[in-house]
């Protein structure tokens, strides 16, 4: 089963969004899966910082330590790629 839902007051630069019981993870499709991974992670900054006060040095070194990274699909000329972060987390 699959719920949409708008979400008022969402950074709209930051979408797809995606929330499952134990996660949300940031979706990002670009030419090379590097291009999309390095927009996934800062799409994921971006939703760290709206939920909370800290520096950009701070969220990096946060994601980096309890984010994880994850291939979506390689086999279209896009790439994508997922940026997921445990809600225990955040």
């Amino acid at each position: 089963d699959l719920t949409v839902e708008v979400v008022k007051d969402m950074p709209t630069d930051i979408l797809p969004l995606v929330e499952t019981d134990d996660v949300w993870a940031t979706l990002a499709s670009a030419e090379t899966m590097e291009d999309a991974s390095k927009k996934a992670v800062a799409n994921m900054a971006k939703f760290y910082q709206t939920r909370t006060d800290s520096s950009l040095n701070d969220t990096n070194m946060f994601l980096s330590l309890f984010g994880n990274l994850k291939v979506c699909q390689v086999v279209n000329p896009t790439m994508t790629m997922r940026f997921e972060m445990k809600k225990a987390y955040l």
